[in-house]
């Protein structure tokens, strides 16, 4: 999912608090001067559109709009909508991040999801949004305490998608352990990513596209590489024929093998072969 890091120094001001009700069609657009907007989406869906991208937004939800941003609204007419929401105006720092922005990291600052679905966590929000606006409703005297309020929520939210994005990247990186622990335990055998997606009763698409984002390569060419670097060793250290090796390495089809051998190691076999000879005489 979507979502900003923001960087800020000043407390915000309110630009406007209220709770808001249609049975008509709703449609909202933005792309204006910076300011923020928490809301809870109390009935009703939504479709939020950012460039090319669409997503759902359930009833239930709390939705943080970067209003600087070119993002488009749209609410379902056969159902009524409402939300209550609070706007903040200040200036910040921003960084538009994506899930496989933050594999490698966490960023630092407040990294807030444009959508925040409904969980445990969305109930406790949203009393804190209801008592900002209420407090600011009642009187512009409590201000302060509804943005303390407001800014409480974006801490909240944040603290919530850093511990998300953690485990997340916790388990992706326990996946690529158990990928490559896997393939190096079984270097002698024919290795398939069907198999490896049996073993850890995960797709094969899934496994794919966690190990790429982590390694940068598709689990295939991991385990390529990973044969070609064996054969190599096996010739280095044991002094057999290329043939022998691909057989010690689970690779029947010598053409394959040495198709794959030059384009991981940039040389023929025999050119390897050649070049340890020559490094054990000299």
């Amino acid at each position: 999912m979507l979502g900003g890091i923001i960087n800020f120094s000043e407390i915000p001001d309110i630009g406007f608090s209220h709770h808001f009700y249609t049975d008509k069609e709703y449609k909202a657009t933005y792309a204006l001067e910076k300011s923020l907007e928490i809301a809870y989406i109390e009935s009703g869906n939504l479709l939020f559109c950012y460039e090319n991208e669409q997503f759902a937004v359930k009833e239930g939800s709390i939705l943080v709009l970067f209003r600087h941003l070119p993002i488009r609204l749209y609410a379902d007419e056969k159902k009524p909508f409402s939300h209550c929401c609070m706007q903040l105006l200040f200036d910040y720092d921003f960084e538009l991040i994506t899930p496989e922005r933050t594999l490698k990291s966490i960023p630092d600052g407040i990294v807030l999801p444009f959508i925040f679905p409904p969980c445990k966590e969305t109930e406790e929000i949203k009393k804190l949004l209801f008592s900002a606006v209420y407090e600011y409703g009642i009187s512009e005297k409590n201000k302060l305490l509804s943005v303390m309020n407001a800014l409480t929520i974006l801490q909240k939210i944040s603290n919530i998608y850093k511990n998300n994005l953690h485990q997340n990247q916790k388990t992706q990186s326990l996946f690529e352990y158990k990928i490559k622990k896997y393939v190096a335990s079984n270097l002698s055998e024919k290795i398939t990513i069907d198999e490896i997606a049996r073993k850890l009763n995960r797709t094969p698409n899934y496994l794919n596209s966690v190990f790429k984002k982590e390694c940068g390569i598709t689990i295939g060419q991991y385990i390529s590489k990973e044969k070609v670097r064996f054969i190599a060793e096996i010739i280095r250290k044991e002094n057999v024929s290329f043939a022998v090796a691909c057989q010690n390495a689970g690779i029947s089809d010598i053409s394959y093998g040495y198709r794959l051998f030059k384009k991981h190691m940039g040389i023929t076999p025999k050119e390897y072969i050649s070049c340890k000879k020559k490094e054990l005489t000299t």
